[in-house]
């Protein structure tokens, strides 16, 4: 029985995910110990979303194979996704698993391990072979060369393990029993964003919009709710979009309302909310459900129309306002939280202090504020 350590950076939709990941290796066998023990597979599930991101995800590889320089160490996710040419080079990383492979993880994983197994054998042979043979540089050369390519094509599987993720339809369906929580499950809707904000690489690591069946979440929460989970978070790369890929067109309110009739489920909570989304229907609609948490995150960025439009955001600051508006009509005394970048690429003193008035007119119950980070910049050109 081989022992897994996982550890995971950066969103709920992560979390999500590298539960269902750990879920796949305990029913095949594999013994999950934690990250700081010293493990046979160490996978690190990792984020892109800044420069500091990246950081910590190497940092935690390179943690990995320092913990165990014999175990296996598995980068999956978006840092994957985005940097594939740092990843074949990087000697801490052994495999590397890209988005939508994430469900074939466990058969990815063993086919590695049996053809690096025949791999040493062949380099064993080699090795022997060499000792007994007068050689020249250039049959040296040609003998390491052959291994570093062959190493380079193992920790991608031939280059099967990171797909083109901006030309693929597919949704990949991942199905939850259970999570670490007792009572409380992220439930992942959508992947991918349409947006292109012009500050962000999530699209290049998570491809266009794709949406989880109505009939799979359900299905996956009614099983949840089964094991004792009484509250579920919705949660996506932006699942404001949720449906606008499918031919009917199920919205993101459809979802919610069906959710609510689910026998289990006593709290509904939303993920991050494109403020749009926020018309006086869709406030009115789930003031009126029973289980709807009063928490909105409605991700502002700025509150300046000028440097909204430099982010390629779209909507305005009276927009954002109204939507804010709405859900406090018909909630009382909502949380409403946000998101908001500083010294963005053009910005000015007066335009951030337009920012700072508006975040004190609204009067946010929390705000997390990010430096812009000039990675991502240079990373999307």
């Amino acid at each position: 029985m081989k022992s897994v350590a996982l550890h995971n950076l950066g969103c709920k939709v992560n979390s999500y995910e590298i539960d269902v990941m750990q879920q796949m290796l305990q029913e095949k066998g594999y013994k999950i110990v934690s990250f700081d023990k010293k493990a046979d597979i160490y996978i690190v599930n990792t984020c892109t979303v800044t420069n500091i991101a990246d950081r910590k995800s190497r940092q935690m590889l390179h943690r990995a194979k320092k913990m165990n320089p014999e175990a296996v160490v598995v980068a999956t996710g978006c840092y994957v996704q985005t940097g594939e040419e740092e990843i074949v080079l990087d000697d801490a990383i052994d495999l590397a698993v890209g988005n939508n492979k994430k469900k074939e993880l466990v058969s990815i994983l063993e086919s590695f391990l049996a053809e690096r197994d025949q791999q040493k054998q062949v380099d064993n042979t080699n090795t022997v072979h060499s000792a007994n043979t007068v050689h020249d540089m250039n049959t040296v050369h040609y003998m390491n060369t052959v291994h570093v390519v062959n190493r380079a094509d193992l920790k991608t599987m031939h280059h099967t393990t990171i797909i083109d993720i901006n030309d693929t339809d597919e949704y990949e369906e991942l199905f939850l029993k259970q999570t670490s929580e007792h009572t409380r499950a992220y439930i992942k809707i959508q992947d991918g964003c349409n947006q292109f904000c012009s500050y962000c690489i999530i699209p290049y690591a998570r491809g266009r919009v794709r949406s989880r069946s109505m009939e799979d979440i359900i299905l996956e929460i009614s099983n949840l709710c089964v094991s004792g989970y009484k509250e579920v978070v919705l949660t996506g790369i932006h699942i404001s979009s949720y449906g606008v890929d499918f031919e009917k067109r199920p919205m993101l309110l459809e979802l919610i309302q069906k959710i609510n009739q689910v026998e289990g489920v006593e709290r509904i909570r939303l993920g991050s909310l494109e403020p749009r989304i926020v018309t006086e229907e869709f406030a009115k609609s789930i003031g009126e459900l029973t289980k709807i948490c009063p928490h909105f995150h409605l991700s502002l960025q700025s509150g300046c129309d000028e440097t909204l439009k430099r982010m390629n955001r779209r909507y305005s600051a009276s927009e954002y306002e109204q939507g804010v508006s709405l859900l406090r009509k018909y909630f009382v005394n909502p949380a409403i939280t946000t998101d908001v970048i500083v010294g963005f690429p053009g910005e000015t003193e007066e335009e951030f202090l337009q920012t700072r008035e508006f975040v004190e007119k609204i009067n946010f119950s929390e705000m997390h504020i990010f430096p812009f980070s000039k990675r991502l910049q240079q990373k999307i050109g």
